[in-house]
């Protein structure tokens, strides 16, 4: 039977590769206009360029933190969710 330590490990690789995935589908969609990759589902609304960046940087930090076996290593996933909070509040204040 397998560590529970390291399927959480693969179901969390597995999330944060989904997320990394839809986040440059999405960028992909605003950067050659193509109307049915701005949206996750057809007939919804639009995913912002903000929100797919939030999802990539969010990604690879979950990455990051999956590979980090030591504290050290910490700096890099922590500096990629400061980014993503970072563009949170620069989107909020747009409004």
């Amino acid at each position: 039977m397998p560590n529970n330590d390291s399927q959480f490990r693969t179901i969390t690789r597995a999330c944060a590769l989904l997320s990394v995935f839809l986040g440059l589908i999405v960028l992909s969609g605003w950067l050659f206009d193509i109307a049915v990759l701005k949206s996750i589902l057809p007939g919804h609304i639009n995913m912002k360029p903000n929100t797919a960046i939030g999802l990539v940087c969010g990604g690879l930090a979950l990455i990051c933190l999956v590979r980090s076996d030591s504290l050290k290593k910490l700096r890099y996933p922590a500096a990629k969710n400061r980014l993503t909070v970072e563009q949170s509040a620069v989107s909020i204040a747009e409004r």
